[in-house]
């Protein structure tokens, strides 16, 4: 678009002195040639003031010539006048030759002549200054557009965004009472921290982390509202209406966390000091508009409930993820939480019922009241796997034939495939269907990308992990500080059940290798599963008392 626009720049103006360039050759007259040069500020007149210019530009030049035209009849008839009376004077030839030529060089400059021909002559010029004057309003609008495109990208999505300049969508300014979703994230230690860094390093630290966290609300359709320090307050629903609005913050909040990590993993490595994410979720009216003076207005949303996002924010632990039970409810059936408790709010006139949100569902319930305790085709399935040895086999061999006629999704059969996979590994060996179902119930699913740490040497273990698909490297160092490859964890291995089963802290670090996938229960969870499981305690129980002579070296 932009070098067709020059293309077109470029012809117009060639074409504007090209009609100057001829007008002055063509015309012998230093008076036509004076007259025409009125209209080469036409150009400059387009450029400038766009079409109007253009317009009043060529009424100026068109009245500048007339003047210039009646100056000269002025001039002109007198002149013609008194030597046309002086013609019965005259007595000699020469005189009578040089008098008639004089006249004949008069007439020949006849100003009426003169004008016509330097406006004919202008005609081209005219049409080229409108022609550049249309154009440089076309650019000029564009650049506005394309400003306020860039001011709109800069706090929505640019899917958002493109709706909103396209029309697809309207953009409502005045304040209204609106159902949304309000996104708050702090950073834990940061004050400490800054007294600590150079402001440049600071700063680069603030950016980094600000700019990867505002990439993942712009994913998943939010409104950037405002930066708070090194905190961030996000809108779903705003100024796009979403049925949604729930689930993208709720997933916007998980990716955010999962970015936060990858950072965390980087500034390890730069021997950074590291921070923690606390972040509060919540859902419902608020009034959203413009608010301020005259003199400079913010698009934001105020209510109750943006109070109850900030306080469930400053509430978070590190790593934690807090909402309430009526944001959660819309998303229970792919998304795992765990009840923390009624927490007094200034301005509710009832206790809010807080849940931590915990991960993504390996296998999604059903959505009903009873929180999806029927079992669903695929864990009816992944049972039918557990009990029957000769199915599983064919699921491991053709999933596709195995799963014929079942009326489950590609990404069902993905599960189902690794599921079938993952039961052959010593940790479910003899474990009965329920209780197989019961620790895909409980586990989340979280994703990392390759090379970030996933538990650090030294520090208190807060989860139980088993690795569903990819692989991890455990990382110790030796007495000389060096750090040196202890060992490859793959699928069906775990890892964090010591430091849950016995307090300990790790000895060792791991990270995470290409497309890794973890199975992970919080201390909650586990002490559930290790309750209620009888064969899957007891294998966790067997697979710790192997390790637990060699802890000290290999840390896992």
């Amino acid at each position: 678009m932009r070098d067709k626009t020059t293309v077109i720049w470029g012809a117009i103006i060639g074409l504007s002195f090209l009609s100057v360039w001829l007008g002055l050759a063509s015309v012998p007259s230093a008076a036509i040639q004076y007259w025409y040069l009125n209209f080469s500020p036409l150009i400059l007149a387009a450029y400038r003031f766009g079409l109007r210019g253009a317009l009043l530009g060529s009424l100026f030049s068109m009245m500048s010539v007339l003047w210039f035209y009646q100056a000269a009849q002025a001039v002109n008839l007198p002149t013609l006048s008194d030597l046309e009376a002086l013609i019965p004077r005259v007595t000699s030839t020469e005189e009578v030759q040089a008098l008639v030529g004089r006249l004949a060089d008069l007439r020949a400059k006849d100003p009426y002549t003169n004008f016509i021909r330097a406006t004919s002559g202008s005609f081209l010029l005219i049409i080229s200054s409108i022609l550049v004057g249309i154009l440089t309003d076309r650019t000029r609008a564009q650049e506005v557009e394309n400003r306020a495109g860039q001011r709109l990208r800069r706090f929505l999505s640019p899917g958002v965004a493109e709706a909103i300049l396209s029309g697809e969508q309207t953009f409502e300014l005045s304040s209204t009472r609106r159902e949304i979703s309000i996104l708050f994230a702090d950073l834990r230690g940061f004050t400490t921290l800054s007294e600590r860094m150079e402001p440049e390093e600071l700063s680069r630290l603030l950016n980094e982390y600000l700019a990867s966290m505002t990439e993942v609300i712009f994913r998943h359709d939010g409104t950037l509202d405002k930066y708070i320090g090194d905190g961030i307050m996000a809108i779903f629903g705003d100024p796009v209406p979403s049925l949604r609005h729930e689930e993208n913050a709720l997933r916007a909040a998980l990716e955010m966390r999962g970015k936060f990590y990858e950072l965390l993993s980087t500034w390890y490595l730069e021997g950074r000091e590291t921070i923690t994410l606390g972040v509060g979720v919540q859902s419902g009216f608020a009034t959203v508009g413009n608010f301020g003076t005259s003199n400079r207005l913010e698009h934001t949303a105020i209510g109750t409930n943006v109070n109850l996002a900030s306080r469930l924010s400053d509430l978070a632990t590190p790593g934690q993820i807090l909402t309430t039970q009526r944001t959660y409810a819309k998303s229970r059936h792919f998304i795992e939480a765990r009840s923390v408790g009624q927490l007094e709010v200034n301005g509710l006139a009832h206790p809010a019922d807080v849940v931590e949100i915990l991960g993504y569902r390996l296998v999604p319930i059903g959505q009903s009241d009873n929180q999806g305790e029927e079992s669903t085709l695929l864990e009816r399935t992944i049972e039918r796997m557990v009990e029957d040895a000769s199915f599983r086999a064919l699921v491991i061999r053709d999933t596709e034939q195995a799963l014929k006629g079942l009326e489950v999704t590609e990404a069902e059969r993905a599960i189902a495939h690794r599921i079938a996979e993952l039961i052959g590994y010593p940790l479910f060996a003899g474990v009965p269907s329920d209780e197989v179902r019961r620790l895909l119930r409980l586990a989340t699913v979280e994703r990392f990308a390759e090379g970030v740490v996933i538990t650090h040497q030294g520090e208190k273990e807060a989860k139980f992990y088993t690795i569903y698909s990819g692989e991890a490297t455990v990382l110790a160092i030796d007495a000389q500080g060096m750090e040196q490859h202890v060992a490859t964890l793959g699928r069906g291995n775990h890892f964090g059940e010591l430091a849950l089963l016995h307090d300990r802290p790790r000895n060792a670090t791991i990270r995470a290798g290409a497309g890794l996938e973890l199975l992970t229960l919080d201390p909650q969870s586990f002490q559930q599963l290790m309750t209620s499981c009888a064969k899957l305690a007891e294998n966790v129980k067997q697979e710790a008392a192997k390790r637990l002579p060699l802890h000290s070296e290999a840390g896992i």
